[in-house]
């Protein structure tokens, strides 16, 4: 009997030689507690021992933060007997070396397998005022209550004068705040909440995206403007029977902000 691990992975093994022989891009995203830190696309250099191997201009990384040992996401494409084939897989930055000409070398894993189909979960769109219109965003903090009683959640609206959604995907959201604005005085893991109509034209689904703040950084072309990264946990429909009943979000995120961004930005580039 085949082993189908075996064949997976000889699959997998097939499709990188495929890359590194057409000499096509592979597209990095790195991750930070499910959140995107980075992203930059390079060639495969060489497969050898269970791991590729990619070389990356220190030019190229310079504004591209990697972090060793952290969870990457990647996809490239590739002709084989003619038929483009999609390539989406997970891995881990597993060693960095320096490379010559001012290059470095990225070393990864093979994975397992690779996913074959069409993937648009995980693109994030930028979303300035002006076609964010119809969102809303709220901060949360504990605050206290009658005496001995459980202390409540309460929503703080953060205005589009002081926070601006910058960037959007199925598993989370970037946020750039001024100072002024509430948020910029929160620590990790404080919860957001996120309002958006997900819907077809003439077929509105509005929700509820409860998330947590994973992140913290200086916007670095913005001065006194920090970028909150944000994962997404749970969500629910705004008018619902069940107001009470949050759907978790799963290892991709939110299935509707997902299809929506499949529906209305398929130009955008991954």
């Amino acid at each position: 009997m085949p082993d189908p691990k075996q064949e997976a992975l000889e699959q997998t093994v097939r499709c990188f030689t495929l890359a590194r022989s057409q000499d096509v891009p592979i597209h990095l995203v790195f991750l930070l507690d499910k959140c995107e830190v980075s992203r930059f696309a390079a060639p495969c250099i060489m497969i050898k021992n269970g791991h590729f191997v990619i070389r990356a201009e220190l030019e190229q990384l310079a504004e591209h933060p990697i972090i060793w040992g952290s969870e990457v996401r990647g996809y490239f494409v590739v002709m084989d007997d003619g038929k483009r084939v999609t390539c989406h897989f997970l891995t881990k930055l597993a060693r960095i070396y320096n490379g010559p000409l001012n290059s470095v070398y990225l070393v990864f894993p093979l994975p397992e397998s690779l996913d074959h189909h069409q993937r648009r979960f995980s693109k994030r769109v930028n979303l300035e005022r002006e076609n964010a219109e119809g969102f809303g965003i709220w901060y949360g903090r504990l605050g206290g209550g009658a005496p001995e009683a459980l202390p409540e959640l309460a929503w703080t609206p953060l205005e589009n004068g002081e926070c601006e959604l910058g960037e959007l995907s199925a598993s989370g959201m970037r946020l750039d705040v001024l100072a002024s604005c509430p948020l910029s005085h929160s620590s990790l893991y404080d919860p957001l909440l996120l309002k958006g109509d997900f819907g077809k034209s003439g077929e509105p689904n509005p929700l509820f995206v409860r998330g947590v703040i994973v992140r913290s950084l200086p916007k670095p072309d913005a001065e006194g403007v920090t970028s909150f990264g944000c994962r997404f946990l749970a969500w629910r429909k705004v008018v619902s029977r069940h107001p009470n009943t949050w759907f978790r979000a799963d290892e991709d995120g939110v299935p509707a902000i997902a299809e929506w961004l499949n529906r209305n930005f398929r130009a955008v580039a991954s």
